[in-house]
């Protein structure tokens, strides 16, 4: 899911695939319990201590569960000369006038399936890796405002080099 908010002098993008995540863990949790509540019922109808490994496991899964959105969140301010990455608690700026291409790239993870990336390369020869989600469509369009702010940037900025 994908929030972008422009204001005069910064765009801000808030990128998180806690619904995904939210709906596969959802998922996941039903046929666990598919599997385990009927071995629960068949072996161990009589003894207490089982119960109480049930409620630790589901005091367990809603720890994960509530906590995934905050793991998953990246925001992204693009301010008229800087980029602003943050994820978690990190913060990472580039700027513009260090930033010499921005790449939209995909690959093939066997556990995940096919990731979208937006990677950044400085001129000094490093690449980092911006932002990487499963949803590709939203990938592409926070990939497209970024480029097209990059290119604003450089284009003022060869004005004022020009006069």
């Amino acid at each position: 899911m994908k929030t972008v908010t422009k204001r005069e002098n910064f765009t801000c993008i808030v990128y998180d695939e806690e619904l995904l995540r939210k709906h596969q863990t959802i998922l996941n949790f039903h046929l666990l319990l598919l599997i385990f509540i009927p071995l629960y019922i068949i072996l161990f109808r009589n003894d207490e201590i089982y119960n109480y490994l049930w409620i630790i496991f589901y005091v367990l899964f809603i720890t994960s569960y509530r906590s995934e959105p905050y793991l998953s969140k990246i925001k992204v301010i693009l301010y008229r000369d800087k980029i602003e990455i943050k994820r978690r608690r990190k913060k990472k700026l580039y700027l513009y006038s260090e930033i010499k291409e921005i790449k939209y790239s995909k690959k093939w993870i066997n556990r995940e399936g096919e990731i979208s990336f937006i990677k950044i390369m400085k001129n000094n020869g490093k690449i980092y890796e911006a932002m990487k989600g499963k949803l590709e469509k939203e990938i592409i369009e926070i990939f497209t405002i970024i480029k097209n702010n990059h290119k604003e940037w450089r284009i003022k900025n060869y004005e004022n080099c020009d006069e």
